[in-house]
């Protein structure tokens, strides 16, 4: 083989992987215009979804109070109504047993005993959550709400109560939308990555919000200083000019069990900032 036929060879491997990596860049960059792109506008309504998840974790405790907060500024940001009902359980942290596979050869104490006992404190929270989320008018949907209705006029009927028939569900526009949660949107700190990663796993897709990119880099000793990204796709509400979606107010339940009795004012919610969350060192 001459030096011609070398070099002509060489070019054409060159190209080849030219080629390669330039539709690899392509794929690469196909979601990023995925989503980027905004559907139409679409009827929608509010439909109560219920889901739970248990957070379990050895690096990022948190009180009650503060995986409520966290929980609720996360679900607000993919389009929950603000009346949503969060409930919390087993916040303490529990004493998980020791790694079988340290201190195999000697039966003592080691040096780093303290560590050790820092890295087996766990938490298992379990979390339930019943929210208004905007949901496409269909078929359906819209049966669901005339047997919703029926049931609404037989209850008006039975107790007398005329404003049990006329709590319709109240129409607005909402569109697919990509969302971004971040420390520059909803103030996400690094040491909240385990708590992001498990809710884009467990109870997000429940809620038909769609995970686009996780940018997410957890380390088991929460050393990572580097605070969790996740881009959604998710139904948002969408306004024109001055008017403004549903409030509370105007549509109070639309999918809840009638109550004749007269609930009282809902408290404000707390933080979207959650100050009861600790590192496991700062519980020592």
């Amino acid at each position: 083989m001459n030096a011609n036929s070398k070099s002509s060879g060489i070019h054409r491997h060159a190209a080849t992987v030219v080629a390669v990596l330039i539709a690899a860049a392509a794929g690469a960059t196909e979601p990023e215009a995925v989503e980027t792109v905004k559907e139409e506008p679409m009827p929608a309504v509010w439909k109560w979804r219920e889901a739970d998840f248990f957070y379990r974790s050895n690096v990022a405790m948190y009180s009650c109070d503060a995986m409520k907060a966290r929980v609720i500024s996360i679900l607000r940001a993919v389009g929950g109504r603000d009346d949503m009902q969060v409930r919390v359980d087993n916040c303490d942290p529990f004493m998980a047993p020791p790694d079988p596979l340290t201190n195999t050869w000697r039966n003592v104490p080691s040096s780093s005993s303290h560590l050790n006992n820092q890295r087996n404190r766990e938490q298992m929270v379990h979390v339930r959550v019943k929210v208004l989320m905007p949901v496409e008018m269909t078929p359906d949907i819209m049966e669901e709400m005339q047997r919703d209705k029926s049931r609404r006029d037989l209850i008006s009927r039975v107790t007398g109560d005329p404003a049990a028939s006329q709590n319709d569900p109240i129409m607005f526009h909402a569109r697919r939308e990509s969302v971004t949660l971040s420390r520059k949107t909803i103030g996400l700190d690094a040491i909240e990555c385990e708590l992001v990663d498990q809710m884009a796993s467990s109870i997000l897709p429940k809620l038909d919000v769609r995970v686009v990119r996780r940018n997410i880099s957890c380390s088991r000793d929460g050393t990572s200083r580097i605070p969790p990204q996740l881009t959604v796709e998710a139904l948002m509400g969408v306004t024109y000019g001055a008017t403004e979606l549903p409030k509370i107010e105007d549509d109070p339940a639309p999918a809840a069990p009638e109550s004749t009795e007269t609930e009282p004012p809902a408290e404000p919610q707390a933080d979207p900032k959650p100050s009861g969350l600790r590192p496991v060192s700062a519980l020592q």
